[in-house]
This record gives C-alpha cells, sequence and structure tokens, in this order.
C-alpha cells in the first residue's frame, strides 16, 4: 500500500510541478534541465516528514540528480516561499551556483 500510495503522489507532484514551473518560470531551463527540476522538487516534496507520514514511503533521487538532490535538501528550507525555492534552483541547475 505504501508503493501505490508514493507512486500516486510522485505522478500527482509531477503535474503540480509542471503547472507551477510554466506559470511562473516558464521556458527558463532546456528541457533536460526540467525533467531534472521535477524529479528534485518531488525528492524533497515526498521526503518530507510531514509527508513521509502520510505516505509511509520515503525515496531516494536518481543517481545523476544526487547532487543537485543534496544541494536542494540543504538549502530548500532557507527560502521564504516556493517561488524562491524554485528560482534558486532553477540558477543552480543552469549555472551550479
Amino acid at each position: 500500500q505504501g508503493h501505490i500510495n508514493y507512486t500516486l503522489s510522485h505522478e500527482l507532484m509531477h503535474i503540480f510541478v509542471e503547472d507551477y514551473y510554466k506559470k511562473y518560470f516558464k521556458n527558463k531551463l532546456p528541457k533536460e534541465k526540467y525533467y531534472d527540476l521535477l524529479e528534485i522538487v518531488n525528492f524533497i516534496t515526498l521526503n518530507h516528514p510531514n509527508i513521509y507520514k502520510l505516505l509511509n514511503w520515503g525515496t531516494y533521487p536518481y543517481k545523476e540528480h544526487e547532487n543537485y538532490c543534496a544541494w536542494a535538501k540543504e538549502n530548500y528550507s532557507k527560502f521564504k516561499n516556493m517561488k524562491e525555492f524554485f528560482e534558486k534552483l532553477i540558477g543552480y541547475l543552469k549555472d551550479g551556483k
């Protein structure tokens, strides 16, 4: 059951993140980096302690996203809102900064 809840949540998060990205940041990233963004935000969100309690299932980043996810995990709580987090994450994905 945990795996089913996680999988559904993972896919729904893609839809939410896609909508948010397209509303505020459309075309800021090349396609490959855009897909990286989707997975990184999913990793952060679905491993948040409150979400983990609901799903009873966590996740690990894909090998190619480990560094990005480590950066996002270390930094996401420093930002005052989602828009600022996305701005900084998009910058990091583009420039490594």
